[in-house]
Formats: structure tokens, C-alpha cells, sequence
């Protein structure tokens, strides 16, 4: 039998053998779920989400809020949730803008949430450099406490970064 590990780092072609000819040995649900979100990540981002992003990416957090709920909403898969943690960075974002500490640090561990399980990058959008930029951004603003955060360092505000995914690439 396969080790799990050496299926994950051939992870492509495992997965698709495994989906494809419906062979999973017992207890693989972990991998099969992993396959699954695999999968997820190599198509195309809703063209809604994508202006959601490039929205975050100017700093209009709250219009981005707006077109990330509306890709939410009509997507029906997994992908979902990725869009829900991104969603909940711009608002992470907003309530920082508008000085709502009890906001940004409640919206920002729902964001997490949604976002913790994601790989690295997924539909071209670098999760987990999101991930890392609103940690460090929250720290700042736990450092700051409720009453310091007009001195919020607006360089932590940072894009989330996306690369057009083309044949699964």
C-alpha cells in the first residue's frame, strides 16, 4: 500500500488515478478531500470574486465586500469558503480603516477560519501570502490596543495577490 506522503507529492497524477478508476484504499478520506480541494484550486476564478479582488487591491474594501458576497452566492462548490475568507479580509481591513478594534479582530479570525485550510495558492490567488499579510496586520493592531489604532502602519494593508490560472497552471 502507498504511503500517504508519497501520494501527496505526486499528488496530480495520484489524484486523478484515484478519482478517475474510484480507488481509494481505507481510511484515504483525508487524501480524497484533498484531491477534492486540489481540484477546486485549478479552475478559474469567478469573474465576480476576480473584481472583488482587484477591488481589495485599491483599498475599496467595502466594494470589494460586496463583489466577493455576490461571487459567494452564486457559486455552489467548495470554493466558496475561499471566497468567504477572502471576503472577510476586506472587511478585516475596513474595520481598521474605521478604527472598529473589536470589528478587525473578530472578523479577522472568522477570516481565518475560512481560509486556514486553503493550499498555498488556489485559482491563481496566493492564499497563504493573505494569510501571512493579515496576521501580521492584526498583530500590529492587538499591539495598538482599541484607542491607538489612528496609528495604524497603512503599508501593512496589503493586496492579495493573484496570477490568471491558464490549463490548471
Amino acid at each position: 500500500m502507498i504511503a500517504a506522503k508519497i501520494i501527496k507529492q505526486k499528488s496530480k497524477r495520484y489524484c486523478f488515478l484515484f478519482m478517475r478508476e474510484g480507488i481509494l484504499p481505507p481510511g484515504y478520506l483525508a487524501f480524497m478531500l484533498y484531491c477534492r480541494k486540489m481540484n477546486d484550486c485549478e479552475a478559474a476564478i469567478h469573474p465576480r470574486a476576480l473584481q472583488g479582488i482587484l477591488l481589495f487591491n485599491q483599498g475599496k474594501y467595502f466594494e470589494a465586500h460586496e463583489e466577493l458576497e455576490a461571487a459567494w452566492k452564486e457559486e455552489t462548490g467548495r470554493i466558496r469558503r475561499l471566497y468567504q475568507g477572502i471576503l472577510e479580509a476586506a472587511v478585516t481591513y475596513l474595520h481598521i480603516t474605521r478604527g472598529n478594534y473589536a470589528g478587525a479582530v473578530k472578523v479577522y479570525g472568522r477570516s481565518m477560519k475560512w481560509l486556514k485550510d486553503w493550499p498555498e495558492t488556489c485559482r491563481g490567488i496566493e492564499v497563504g501570502q493573505l494569510r501571512k499579510d493579515l496576521e501580521a496586520a492584526i498583530l500590529e493592531v492587538q499591539q495598538l490596543g482599541e484607542t491607538g489604532l489612528s496609528r495604524f502602519d497603512r503599508s501593512l494593508y496589503k493586496p492579495v495577490i493573484w496570477k490568471e490560472v491558464i490549463n490548471g497552471r
